[in-house]
């Protein structure tokens, strides 16, 4: 799957805030410039960070697995609910989602 070697690609590569907590710390202080949720994300938690995003104008993509997946993508032994792009570094993963970078 060409999004999780781009997911990859920024966790090497850039910065990236993993997890629910400084993901949404992230949002709160407008330093991320992209989020990934994981399909199967706690409803309050995609709530939350879906309405902070929304007010700070940042884009929200929904990963097509399941939090475990998503973990794996970014090269983790644990499941990963959400995350944070800040910087993606080498990686094309805002070209490939069709995001304008602020």
């Amino acid at each position: 799957m060409e999004i999780s070697r781009s997911i990859l690609n920024a966790v090497r590569t850039g910065r990236v805030y993993i997890g629910a907590k400084s993901t949404f710390r992230s949002v709160m202080f407008r330093r991320a410039r992209l989020v990934v949720l994981a399909e199967n994300a706690p409803k309050n938690l995609a709530d939350g960070i879906t309405y902070y995003c929304k007010l700070a104008g940042i884009p929200i993509y929904i990963y097509r697995g399941s939090s475990i997946e998503l973990g794996r993508a970014c090269g983790k032994p644990f499941p990963v609910s959400a995350l944070g792009i800040r910087d993606p570094g080498d990686s094309d993963v805002f070209e490939l989602l069709g995001v304008e970078p602020r």
